[in-house]
């Protein structure tokens, strides 16, 4: 039991990856990540990068901790950062394109 460690009561497994959850865990952490990502794009007006970035998985680490689901912190991290990346993303190219409407309506107008 090299990698299990007992704590209140509860075995726990120290080496456990993203792919250990059950699904639907999966999907409720995925949710509640995108549910705070967008209050935190609301509330400051900007996307979480570097620093932010990092309180806003910490804030969700403790709601999965919350709901006692057992993963380690390093692995809600690396999956997160890339889920957060891929946001990022979507939300540059949703600017962008509006960007571009905006001003392809203008040249119209005109």
């Amino acid at each position: 039991m090299k990698n299990h460690v007992r704590v209140d009561g509860r075995l726990l497994q120290t080496n456990k990856t993203w792919g250990h959850l059950k699904r639907k865990q999966q999907e409720w952490i995925y949710r509640v990540a995108r549910e705070r990502y967008e209050a935190f794009i609301e509330k400051r007006g900007k996307l979480p990068v570097e620093g932010s970035k990092k309180q806003l998985i910490e804030e969700i680490y403790s709601i999965i901790q919350g709901r006692e689901i057992w993963i380690p912190y390093g692995e809600v991290y690396r999956v997160l950062c890339h889920r957060i990346a891929h946001w990022n993303r979507q939300q540059e190219t949703m600017k962008q394109a509006e960007k571009e409407n905006r001003v392809s309506l203008n040249e119209t107008n005109e």
